[in-house]
């Protein structure tokens, strides 16, 4: 845990702070938190008041179960070893995260972001958002994300020895960007063909880099691994139910287990304030419309799948209030945010924990409401993240973005205006 105002401080000082808050009011304490990024799980109790809350995007999630006794935990089948009410779910196919607020263990939910599980009530509670968002010009957002995004990355180099992720994405460009003029970094990519994925691109661009910032990019060719032991598995399956690329947990384990305070710095999530899901043209004013962003796209599904997950997502909304912020914040984005980041990125990111901890630079309430505090288009074409790559590492914005140029259309980097002095300002005002 770490403060993007404050990138000097260690997390036993961000904590202090954060007490302080708490102290005065649970209110300041939330708004604190917003200024926080890292993956973590806090629980707090003040008089009768007592909350559990997330990271930003539920890196570290948090599961609840309210039967026969509360538990709390971070790992799904954690409950369903404790919860005699606590089975293997019916199953019921997945795209990106398990429908709905359910888990794949009977009685057990997961606590979305952006709320609270008030601990006496055993029921969630939004704190964000609490009003409209503010509208910024892009000029005004790049430089408020810029310093909020610079000062997470350099309080992970302070602290830490980071394992950074090369990829030819825009995400990963950013986080690459506050690297320049670092010494000996220990970068890597993994690459399993050229069909697969963006894997070509990724390792042409992690050539590239390799090049470009005379640091080594260790391209990790899956084919050629070793198999994973029984036993690596088998805490693999009780960490996480999805199944990403779970065998690359064993490769970063044998490749970075012996490195001291190493942490990988992942860079998902900033999807969430690129306006990922633009294609789906239709209102989102109920859960049965995020059930078809759910269910959008080429697939045909059969009648009670569709059913079944239309009552998932309308439990989802009614319990995470998610639809009734449409007026508040771009509503798509925000399911993204909740819901993906949540239920997705969070089990990827468990696949890895036995090799080391995963974090982001974009793992920020407040980076994030910066990101959609800008129009649409802005969004759409990551103008923010473009902007910010081009006044840190100029160069980088020569290599296309997963094969596409890295200025999209006609659109040039908006020009740096440093703040005039106080006697500068007031020399032109006279």
């Amino acid at each position: 845990l770490n403060d993007i105002r404050k990138p000097e401080l260690s997390t036993n000082e961000c904590c202090e702070e954060l007490l302080a808050a708490l102290l005065k009011r649970e209110k300041t304490f939330i708004e604190e938190l917003g200024y926080t990024c890292g993956r973590y799980i806090i629980i707090w109790k003040k008089n009768k008041c007592s909350g559990i809350v997330s990271d930003a995007t539920g890196m570290k999630p948090v599961y609840y179960y309210n039967c026969e006794e509360k538990i709390l935990s971070s790992h799904v089948n954690l409950i369903r070893l404790n919860g005699r009410n606590a089975r293997n779910a019916t199953f019921i196919p997945t795209k990106f995260g398990y429908p709905g607020i359910r888990t794949p263990v009977t009685n057990t939910l997961l606590l979305t972001p952006n709320s609270k599980l008030d601990l006496n009530t055993m029921a969630p509670v939004r704190f964000w958002p609490e009003k409209r968002a503010g509208q910024l010009r892009l000029a005004d957002a790049i430089p408020q994300a810029h310093s909020y995004l610079k000062g997470a990355f350099e309080h992970y180099n302070n602290f830490y020895h980071p394992v950074i992720s090369v990829t030819a994405g825009l995400d990963s460009r950013l986080t690459l960007s506050f690297t320049k003029g670092i010494n000996k970094l220990t970068l890597f990519t993994y690459y399993r063909n050229d069909n697969e994925d963006t894997d070509r691109l990724d390792r042409t661009f992690a050539e590239a880099f390799s090049s470009i910032s005379d640091n080594e990019v260790n391209i990790i060719e899956l084919e050629k691994m070793n198999e994973v032991p029984l036993e690596f598995s088998e805490i693999q399956q009780e960490n996480t139910t999805y199944d990403h690329i779970k065998r690359l947990a064993w490769v970063y384990y044998e490749l970075y287990r012996s490195k001291k305070d190493v942490l990988h710095i992942r860079s998902n999530i900033s999807e969430t304030g690129r306006n990922f899901w633009k294609s789906k043209k239709f209102p989102v004013i109920s859960g049965k419309d995020l059930a078809r962003i759910y269910l959008y796209g080429d697939k045909e599904y059969q009648a009670k799948y569709v059913f079944d997950v239309i009552d998932r997502f309308e439990e989802f909304d009614t319990i995470t209030g998610l639809t009734g912020c449409r007026h508040l914040v771009d509503v798509k984005s925000l399911f993204y945010w909740e819901f993906r980041m949540a239920s997705w990125h969070s089990a990827v990111v468990a696949e890895s924990d036995p090799a080391f901890d995963t974090v982001s630079v974009y793992n920020s309430r407040k980076i994030l409401e910066t990101m959609l505090s800008v129009d649409a288009q802005i969004r759409s074409q990551g103008l923010i993240l473009r902007n910010i790559i081009f006044r840190e590492w100029p160069e980088l914005a020569n290599h296309d973005i997963n094969g596409k140029p890295f200025w999209p259309g006609s659109i040039q980097p908006v020009r740096h205006q440093p703040k005039a002095s106080f006697w500068k300002k007031l020399f032109f005002r006279t």
